[in-house]
Protein backbone atom coordinates (compact mmCIF):
# COMPACT_ATOMS: atom_id res chain seq x y z
CA UNK A 1 0.00 0.00 0.00
CA UNK A 2 2.80 2.08 0.41
CA UNK A 3 4.51 1.84 -2.90
CA UNK A 4 0.69 3.13 -4.37
CA UNK A 5 0.95 6.43 -2.43
CA UNK A 6 4.39 6.79 -3.67
CA UNK A 7 3.28 6.78 -6.78
CA UNK A 8 0.67 8.77 -6.82
CA UNK A 9 2.77 11.26 -5.02
CA UNK A 10 4.97 11.21 -7.82
CA UNK A 11 1.98 11.57 -10.35
CA UNK A 12 0.90 14.30 -8.65
CA UNK A 13 4.03 15.79 -8.97
CA UNK A 14 4.83 15.36 -12.25
CA UNK A 15 1.18 16.54 -13.40
CA UNK A 16 2.19 19.86 -11.63
CA UNK A 17 5.22 20.03 -13.29
CA UNK A 18 4.05 19.53 -16.47
CA UNK A 19 1.58 22.42 -16.05
CA UNK A 20 3.32 24.95 -14.25
CA UNK A 21 6.76 24.56 -16.02
CA UNK A 22 6.67 27.59 -18.22
CA UNK A 23 8.92 27.70 -21.01
CA UNK A 24 9.05 30.94 -22.85
CA UNK A 25 6.61 31.05 -25.95
CA UNK A 26 5.75 33.94 -28.21
CA UNK A 27 2.84 35.56 -27.11
CA UNK A 28 -0.52 33.91 -28.14
CA UNK A 29 1.06 30.70 -27.30
CA UNK A 30 1.24 28.82 -23.73
CA UNK A 31 3.34 25.58 -22.60
CA UNK A 32 1.56 22.48 -22.41
CA UNK A 33 2.97 18.92 -22.60
CA UNK A 34 6.72 20.11 -23.72
CA UNK A 35 5.44 22.35 -26.27
CA UNK A 36 4.34 25.50 -26.92
CA UNK A 37 1.15 25.65 -28.37
CA UNK A 38 -1.34 28.58 -29.50
CA UNK A 39 -4.07 29.55 -27.79
CA UNK A 40 -7.58 28.31 -29.05
CA UNK A 41 -9.88 30.84 -30.16
CA UNK A 42 -11.77 32.60 -27.44
CA UNK A 43 -8.58 32.82 -25.32
CA UNK A 44 -5.58 35.00 -25.66
CA UNK A 45 -1.54 35.32 -24.05
CA UNK A 46 0.14 38.32 -23.84
CA UNK A 47 3.48 36.98 -22.67
CA UNK A 48 3.57 33.31 -23.68
CA UNK A 49 3.36 31.65 -20.86
CA UNK A 50 -0.73 30.90 -20.17
CA UNK A 51 -3.80 31.74 -21.83
CA UNK A 52 -6.69 33.46 -20.64
CA UNK A 53 -10.44 33.33 -21.65
CA UNK A 54 -11.50 36.88 -22.79
CA UNK A 55 -13.95 38.63 -20.76
CA UNK A 56 -17.75 39.52 -21.48
CA UNK A 57 -17.62 42.61 -24.14
CA UNK A 58 -14.50 41.15 -26.06
CA UNK A 59 -13.81 38.29 -28.23
CA UNK A 60 -10.82 36.78 -29.62
CA UNK A 61 -11.77 34.78 -33.08
CA UNK A 62 -8.61 33.59 -34.33
CA UNK A 63 -5.76 30.96 -32.89
CA UNK A 64 -2.72 32.24 -31.02
CA UNK A 65 -4.35 35.70 -29.88
CA UNK A 66 -2.04 38.27 -27.83
CA UNK A 67 -5.51 40.20 -27.00
CA UNK A 68 -8.87 40.36 -27.17
CA UNK A 69 -10.84 42.76 -29.05
CA UNK A 70 -13.89 45.01 -27.51
CA UNK A 71 -17.00 43.78 -29.31
CA UNK A 72 -18.50 46.60 -31.82
CA UNK A 73 -20.72 49.30 -30.95
CA UNK A 74 -24.08 47.80 -32.16
CA UNK A 75 -22.75 44.31 -30.61
CA UNK A 76 -22.43 42.44 -27.74
CA UNK A 77 -21.04 39.25 -25.94
CA UNK A 78 -21.52 37.97 -22.29
CA UNK A 79 -19.74 35.03 -22.50
CA UNK A 80 -16.02 34.50 -21.23
CA UNK A 81 -14.25 32.70 -23.77
CA UNK A 82 -15.77 34.28 -26.70
CA UNK A 83 -14.77 33.72 -30.13
CA UNK A 84 -17.61 35.91 -31.50
CA UNK A 85 -19.76 39.11 -30.68
CA UNK A 86 -23.33 39.14 -31.52
CA UNK A 87 -25.32 41.45 -33.46
CA UNK A 88 -28.32 43.40 -31.32
CA UNK A 89 -31.82 42.23 -32.56
CA UNK A 90 -33.81 44.62 -33.97
CA UNK A 91 -35.97 46.46 -30.91
CA UNK A 92 -32.47 47.30 -29.31
CA UNK A 93 -28.90 48.69 -29.71
CA UNK A 94 -25.51 48.88 -28.20
CA UNK A 95 -24.12 52.22 -28.33
CA UNK A 96 -20.41 51.81 -27.26
CA UNK A 97 -17.67 49.24 -27.87
CA UNK A 98 -17.43 46.32 -25.30
CA UNK A 99 -20.75 45.81 -24.47
CA UNK A 100 -22.39 42.62 -22.43
CA UNK A 101 -26.01 43.11 -23.72
CA UNK A 102 -28.18 45.71 -25.51
CA UNK A 103 -30.54 47.55 -24.47
CA UNK A 104 -33.77 47.99 -25.47
CA UNK A 105 -35.37 51.02 -27.23
CA UNK A 106 -37.97 53.16 -25.38
CA UNK A 107 -41.44 53.39 -25.80
CA UNK A 108 -41.94 54.97 -29.31
CA UNK A 109 -38.50 54.32 -30.91
CA UNK A 110 -36.88 51.18 -32.80
CA UNK A 111 -34.28 50.13 -34.17
CA UNK A 112 -32.67 47.62 -37.21
CA UNK A 113 -30.36 44.80 -36.25
CA UNK A 114 -26.97 45.95 -35.25
CA UNK A 115 -27.85 49.01 -34.22
CA UNK A 116 -26.45 51.70 -32.43
CA UNK A 117 -29.17 54.11 -31.49
CA UNK A 118 -32.54 54.01 -31.67
CA UNK A 119 -34.68 56.32 -33.99
CA UNK A 120 -38.14 57.48 -33.61
CA UNK A 121 -40.80 55.58 -34.98
CA UNK A 122 -42.58 57.01 -38.20
CA UNK A 123 -46.09 58.02 -37.84
CA UNK A 124 -48.19 55.88 -40.08
CA UNK A 125 -49.76 58.10 -42.77
CA UNK A 126 -53.83 57.60 -42.22
CA UNK A 127 -55.27 56.30 -45.17
CA UNK A 128 -58.65 58.10 -46.01
CA UNK A 129 -61.44 56.56 -48.01
CA UNK A 130 -63.08 58.91 -50.62
CA UNK A 131 -64.65 56.21 -52.40
CA UNK A 132 -68.19 57.76 -51.36
CA UNK A 133 -71.50 57.20 -52.56
CA UNK A 134 -73.45 60.10 -53.61
CA UNK A 135 -76.91 60.12 -54.54
CA UNK A 136 -77.33 62.99 -57.27
CA UNK A 137 -80.78 64.50 -57.91
CA UNK A 138 -81.05 65.27 -61.39
CA UNK A 139 -83.38 67.83 -62.57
Amino acid sequence: MQSNKNIFKHILILCFIITVYCEDCAPGQHYFLNKCRLCFSGTYSPYGNRCYNCEPGTFAMALGSQWCDLCSPGSYTNEYGSSRCYLCEPGSYAPEPGMTGCYSCPSGYTSGGGATKCYKKKEEKKKYNFDYNYNYDYF
